[in-house]
């Protein structure tokens, strides 16, 4: 089993001494204000130019996660640990997520403000949804973005950065059929 996969089926810590499950357990602030993790919850195919120890996800690993029916879970686990963060409530057709007690709708949180580090995290959500084969979630938060945060918000958010979100999207989409070629 691979390091990567290892990782994400809770079984092997990261350089930071974390476990998968360790990450889904932090507080709003720690979601916030820790920067090393989100690299690892949502891993792409190349170098993070944040986080040296980030993995990398190589066409191997990636065959091999694919399979992994608990990797994908907690992909998707993941994926509702974030979008609860940012109040968001997609509705994903493939999973039903659990909201939290005292669950608060982007529209009263306060992370929404100009040139925010989540705006960069979502879109590494998007692209790395899509490579590990979840592109219905992926299309479903961009969608929700486009219609519930970007209206509400677009004096923050702006054009560039709902363009940059779509083009997550479609830059995991473009990897995803570059691989499966290969």
């Amino acid at each position: 089993m691979g390091q990567l996969r290892s990782f994400y089926t809770n079984k092997q810590r990261n350089p930071e001494g974390l476990y998968l499950k360790d990450m889904w357990s932090f507080n709003d602030w720690e979601l916030e204000n820790t920067h090393h993790f989100i690299q690892w919850m949502f891993p792409l195919e190349m170098m993070s130019k944040h986080n040296d120890t980030a993995p990398v996800v190589g066409q191997a690993d990636l065959k091999e996660m694919l399979k992994d029916d608990a990797v994908k879970e907690n992909i998707l686990h993941s994926l509702n640990i974030m979008e609860n963060f940012w109040g968001f409530e997609v509705k994903h057709s493939a999973c039903k997520f659990t909201r939290p007690r005292g669950f608060q709708n982007f529209l009263t949180k306060d992370w929404p403000t100009a040139y925010n580090h989540n705006f960069i995290r979502i879109a590494r959500v998007i692209h790395s949804l899509v490579i590990f084969g979840l592109e219905d979630e992926a299309h479903e938060l961009v969608n929700y973005l486009q219609k519930e945060v970007y209206p509400n918000y677009k004096h923050f958010i702006g054009e560039e950065t709902m363009k940059y979100w779509n083009d997550a999207l479609q830059k995991g989409m473009d990897e995803k059929e570059n691989s499966s070629a290969a």
